[in-house]
């Protein structure tokens, strides 16, 4: 659609501001609206991060423990393997003693043997209720280690799963947002764009009005002088000018006898002003205002014609001298 009226230009502009106005305000809410769900998803996946961190801290914590009591038990397991086999060394050199001593003492030393075989007895019976018992226990921590690990790395990987989906959500959001910033952008800028060349279309007809009006005057001006007198109808002229001046002398002596025998002006009789019609005006313009009467020119020659024929009558008739020397003077 051209757009020519500068009306119509001004009111395209405002209806543009308006838009741009409207769609500024709206594309802004949507992407405060997107800002606002990515900020959300941005603080989930920091939760769901901060939950495996912490699963994984933890796992990691239990690990470190059971292996730390693990190796406990295991020193104090063979701390007492080596007292166990401390005591059974003591007992094979003791029991070699017995059998290299003659009878008297043997019976003294293998007293003093039983006594060294029963604690060395007790305590591998102690040892292997130890061994048993942790062998026992390292079977079960095993198994329930082996449980819990599951259950750990089962809820690590839904937490990496929920990690996961957020960071896609979240570049999602981030992707669609710089796309809504660049349609905003793009958007804003078609309207600014519209509205300059609105602008300068507008300011380029103003320019071509202002300019053409000198030249239309200029031009109506020209016609007018062109146009014969009796045409355009006599002009205004100032008061300082005698209506004589601009009448033709056989006119203004057939005004002037028509004046003696009527008692009114006639119509289309020149008062001195402007040669008027019934319809006359006061208008200072100086070309023929419409309501001036803008006589034919055959008309106003047959009325002239009309004028001198009745001049020349009363001149015959009032004063036939006069009118010799009228005659000879034209």
């Amino acid at each position: 659609m051209v757009l020519t009226s500068p009306s119509m230009l001004q009111q395209r502009i405002t209806e543009l501001d308006q838009q741009r106005e409207e769609l500024k305000i709206e594309l802004q809410m949507e992407v405060a609206l997107l800002q606002g769900e990515l900020q959300t998803e941005r603080e989930t996946l920091c939760r769901h991060m901060q939950l495996l961190q912490n699963l994984q801290e933890e796992s990691k914590q239990k690990v470190l423990q059971r292996q730390a009591e693990r190796q406990q038990e295991r020193e104090t397991l063979e701390q007492e393997r080596s007292r166990v086999e401390e005591l059974k060394k003591c007992y094979a050199e003791k029991e070699k003693q017995v059998l290299a001593q003659d009878e008297g003492q043997r019976e003294q030393l293998l007293l003093q043997l039983q006594q060294e075989k029963e604690v060395m007895e007790s305590a591998v019976r102690i040892f292997d209720d130890m061994e048993f018992r942790f062998l026992e226990r390292e079977s079960w921590i095993e198994e329930e280690e082996g449980e819990s690990e599951a259950e750990r790395e089962r809820e690590v990987s839904r937490q990496q799963h929920a990690v996961n989906t957020a960071q896609e959500r979240v570049h999602q959001l981030e992707k669609q947002v710089k796309e809504m910033e660049r349609e905003k952008d793009k958007e804003l800028n078609a309207l600014r764009q519209e509205r300059r060349e609105l602008l300068y279309t507008s300011q380029r007809e103003s320019t071509r009005e202002l300019v053409s009006l000198p030249r239309r005057r200029s031009s109506y001006r020209n016609k007018l002088a062109d146009r014969p007198l009796s045409a355009q109808g006599l002009r205004m002229v100032p008061d300082s000018w005698a209506p004589e001046a601009l009448t033709p002398p056989l006119l203004l002596a057939s005004q002037r006898l028509s004046n003696r025998s009527s008692d009114g002006p006639r119509p289309g009789h020149y008062n001195g002003q402007a040669f008027l019609s019934p319809c006359s005006s006061s208008s200072s313009s100086r070309a023929a205002s419409p309501c001036l009467g803008m006589p034919d020119l055959m008309e106003m020659e047959q009325k002239l014609r009309e004028a001198r024929a009745e001049r020349e009558r009363l001149l015959r008739d009032r004063c036939p001298v006069y009118v010799q020397q009228f005659s000879c003077t034209a």
